[in-house]
């Protein structure tokens, strides 16, 4: 995860964007005595990946959109198949570039600086503060006490009534936990009382079942989470598969839901 300022990445999405930035900044630099032509070829390929990406995201979680097609919009809850649009693009630049024989090696260079980057990031990018789930206890609404049970997948949701993003995919996943039977889903408020939550939950007519008090925000600070929400993913082990900074969409959820699946190893 990067924060930039008051803004939350994940470290896939922002790697992936500087990835881009430096392959278009480096096809402008390198074919800048060849007119425009290369530059509008190497930006129709980065706009077509990304639709393809997009486009095999919804294809592989068809039903979901289709209860919901204006979902497909949703471009900032994320939901792309990188190599499927990697794969788009190479081929789509591939047959544009046969009518520009000379200008392949710069194309090459570009790539190579785009990946070198994307992979730079990634790799540099701070770990989460903890990779296996919490062990320590928490509080339900009701007072009593609550903890993870060994051996079952969770989604663990770190959230806060004040958090806008927090309060829009809220119903969702509140209606995927009614749901569910394999994977436990928590709601783990952060730095809130119990009286707010409640008042939060009755009035947008919200269940209680699996929201837990973590007034001290210890789950946020544990796993390093600069921003709300996040939702983490853990398998049946007990370890952390992936961590999605901001709000999620429903097929983004369940397909991630399905990673974490079975027993554990």
């Amino acid at each position: 995860m990067i924060a930039l300022g008051p803004f939350v990445l994940s470290a896939e999405r922002f790697s992936a964007g500087l990835g881009i930035l430096v392959f278009l900044i480096a096809v402008a630099v390198l074919t800048r005595l060849a007119g425009r032509g290369p530059e509008r070829r190497a930006t129709q390929a980065v706009v077509l990946g990304v639709i393809a990406a997009r486009l095999a995201f919804v294809l592989a979680n068809l039903r979901v959109f289709l209860e919901d097609p204006l979902s497909v919009l949703y471009l900032w809850q994320g939901g792309y198949l990188s190599g499927v649009g990697v794969v788009a693009a190479a081929l789509w630049l591939g047959l544009k570039l046969r009518r520009m024989p000379d200008q392949l090696g710069a194309f090459v260079i570009a790539v190579i600086l785009g990946a070198a980057s994307w992979n730079t990031v990634r790799l540099l990018a701070p770990e989460p503060g903890a990779s296996q789930l919490p062990t320590q206890t928490l509080a339900t609404l009701d007072g009593g006490p609550a903890g993870f049970t060994p051996g079952q997948p969770v989604v663990l949701n770190l959230w806060a009534s004040w958090c806008p993003p927090c309060r829009r995919e809220m119903p969702m996943m509140t209606e995927v936990a009614a749901e569910e039977t394999e994977v436990a889903m928590v709601f783990a408020n952060q730095g809130e009382s119990e009286a707010t939550i409640r008042r939060f939950l009755e009035s947008q007519d919200l269940p209680q079942a699996g929201m837990w008090l973590d007034p001290s925000s210890t789950m946020q600070a544990e796993f390093t989470v600069p921003g709300l929400p996040a939702t983490l993913f853990f398998d049946a082990s007990g370890a952390l598969h992936h961590i999605h900074m901001g709000e999620i969409s429903r097929a983004g959820l369940l397909s991630r839901m399905d990673e974490i699946r079975g027993p554990a190893p």
